[in-house]
């Protein structure tokens, strides 16, 4: 067989296939009582066409990942095995959110209550953790780091998240690309970043 051959079968079945898809279109808006030229012929084509490229994203709320009934618990667990994983990073910051409630303020946000701080941020990972399940973090390094920052932003890190979110609102803006799915995080020592579903 030659490629001339391949070409022209492949088109065919593409005309055929786009042909279908529009009747079946044109059913679907006679049942919906919507005029037939609401989907136009050429804009049924260019779908069948970048079909292959078609993703669906389902988001979940972010009110889920602070239900336990709702979190993805398993996932957690799993990335929290592996020492190279960020998800430490996750379950510092949700530490911290946890201290804040409780405190009403960040952990090492005063210099004379760094030491302190860091045995009740310890104490908020460790509820945490035992509510999920989980064992304590293999080393304590994250929690001291966490307090000595005292609740600061670092400009690079917020230029880069910065950068990251206009990124993610230009996708939904023009319809590109995948926008990323759930939770992000980034590792900036590491200069690694990574997508959860939770």
């Amino acid at each position: 067989m030659k490629i001339s051959d391949f070409n022209f079968r492949y088109q065919e079945q593409a005309l055929k296939d786009v042909e279908i898809v529009y009747r079946r279109v044109q059913q679907l808006l006679h049942q919906l009582n919507q005029p037939p030229d609401t989907i136009l012929e050429k804009d049924v084509k260019l779908f069948c066409k970048e079909a292959r490229n078609l993703y669906v994203v389902r988001g979940r709320p972010i009110a889920d990942e602070y239900d336990p009934k709702t979190a993805n618990v398993p996932e957690i667990m799993l990335n929290l095995e592996d020492p190279d994983s960020i998800m430490v990073y996750y379950v510092m910051f949700r530490g911290v959110d946890r201290f804040y409630s409780e405190y009403n303020a960040y952990p090492g946000e005063l210099d004379d209550q760094v030491e302190p701080d860091i045995v009740k941020l310890k104490a908020c990972i460790s509820k945490l953790l035992s509510e999920w399940g989980c064992g304590p973090l293999a080393k304590d390094d994250y929690v001291h780091e966490i307090c000595r920052c005292g609740g600061s932003e670092f400009h690079s890190i917020s230029a880069f998240i910065g950068g990251c979110a206009a990124q993610e609102a230009i996708k939904f803006i023009t319809c590109q690309y995948k926008p990323v799915n759930n939770t992000f995080i980034y590792d900036s020592i590491f200069c690694k970043s990574a997508t959860y579903i939770l």
